[in-house]
């Protein structure tokens, strides 16, 4: 199985932060290998089944359900299955900020994920056909839908972790008060009785990404559902998602979706 689907245009008709290249959904068959030139965009490979190797220049990965691990800009690719094949989805970015955003979601080399999400693959392989400048932005916030999930630590994984019952509680309270936006990370950390840098390597280490970049999706979420569900005014949405000032609002969801509050709104009810 081979299916592969590719931007219209060799570059990006309108510049975002992800910028999706191509997508697809391979399968090998036993001991079957796969070898690429170096390209000029990073790729992330997320397995879905079987088991294999993957070389790349800090060593032989070994792959198998649930690993996350991605070839960068300019390296050679090779993959070999193993006794019992190996099946993945893939997906290309050439934005500006692709590498830096994969640093920021806390994602490395090689990470252990929950189970691959086919859904949102298969809609990132209808739009990334469309040659309009909106197909681009829906899949430029499918991918990172995608780099969201990937960022999130197995739960297999997650033990052995110093104050972990902290940790744990931090997230509740993310979740519960994220619409305050007195709340921060710091106030949080005191009221747990914790440091703050503790905290910060104790949640990066338990759900894989830091305690602030949590917070901001809580509250960037919230945001983009008051934007489909609501008639309300941007100002109004960012007080109600913990966001005081409606400017920073529209920042931070252009550098999500590459797009502001209006034009995003357009989109979700066209």
């Amino acid at each position: 199985m081979r299916n592969a689907f590719y931007r219209p245009h060799p570059k990006p008709s309108v510049l975002l932060p992800l910028n999706v290249r191509s997508t697809g959904h391979y399968r090998l068959e036993k001991g079957a290998e796969e070898r690429r030139e170096a390209g000029r965009f990073e790729q992330l490979f997320w397995c879905v089944d079987g088991s294999g190797t993957a070389e790349t220049p800090s060593g032989r990965i070994p792959l198998g359900a649930g690993t996350v691990f991605f070839f960068y800009e300019g390296e050679p690719q090779s993959l070999q299955a193993g006794p019992d094949g190996l099946e993945y989805r893939w997906l290309t970015l050439d934005g500006p900020a692709s590498r830096s955003t994969l640093q920021a979601f806390g994602l490395e080399r090689v990470q252990e994920s929950p189970p691959c999400p086919a859904s949102l693959f298969r809609r990132l392989e209808r739009w990334v056909r469309e040659a309009m400048a909106g197909g681009e932005r829906t899949t430029s916030q499918i991918a990172y839908e995608i780099l969201l999930t990937a960022s999130r630590v197995s739960p297999a994984r997650g033990g052995g972790i110093a104050h972990e019952s902290a940790v744990r509680a931090a997230k509740e309270l993310f979740q519960n008060r994220f619409t305050d936006a007195r709340l921060d990370v710091t106030q949080v950390a005191a009221s747990l009785k914790i440091h703050r840098s503790t905290l910060y390597r104790g949640f990066r280490k338990l759900y894989g990404v830091s305690p602030v970049q949590y917070l901001s999706r809580l509250r960037i979420n919230h945001a983009l559902q008051l934007l489909k569900e609501t008639a309300l005014p941007a100002a109004d949405i960012a007080v109600r998602s913990g966001i005081s000032d409606v400017c920073y609002l529209s920042r931070l969801l252009r550098q999500t979706t590459g797009a502001g509050p209006r034009e995003l709104r357009k989109k979700m009810r066209s």
